[in-house]
């Protein structure tokens, strides 16, 4: 979208004192838990640097305490286990405990787009419909 010479992608960022330009994640996918902003990006970020991970989805599902409770889609390595426990370790290690998911589930398959990225939309209903199993 064109708003005057600048071009509109749906990116939320900063800049910082430096000037350098930090990306937060897309507007669209923002999420309101506890009355905070958590952009799903940043989580997917720092669930990917666990090194039993393979990939990681984060979506927000009702909670009528927070508006809104991070649950974690998570793909392990191959011959790799997760635990909730360690997860959640992991995230309170490298992120405000806002941003810390509360609930997380395991998915081997993967959907993907026929861009090979994440079928995020896909994921989300799975995740409303409760058809996948939630962690120890």
């Amino acid at each position: 979208k064109r708003i005057g010479t600048a071009l509109a992608t749906g990116d939320v960022g900063y800049l910082d004192p430096a000037g350098y330009l930090h990306l937060l994640g897309r507007a669209d996918r923002m999420i309101v838990c506890s009355a905070k902003n958590v952009y799903p990006e940043e989580v997917e970020t720092v669930l990917g640097r666990h090194a039993d991970v393979d990939r990681a989805a984060v979506f927000g599902i009702d909670d009528p305490r927070r508006g809104k409770r991070l649950v974690a889609v998570v793909k392990p390595m191959p011959g790799r286990v997760l635990a909730r426990a360690g997860l959640t370790a992991w995230c309170r290690r490298h992120l405000p405990r806002y941003k810390v998911p509360t609930r997380y589930v395991l998915l081997d398959d993967w959907p993907l787009t026929v861009s090979h990225k994440a079928d995020l939309p896909r994921l989300q209903t799975w995740v409303d419909d409760g058809v996948l199993r939630p962690l120890p």
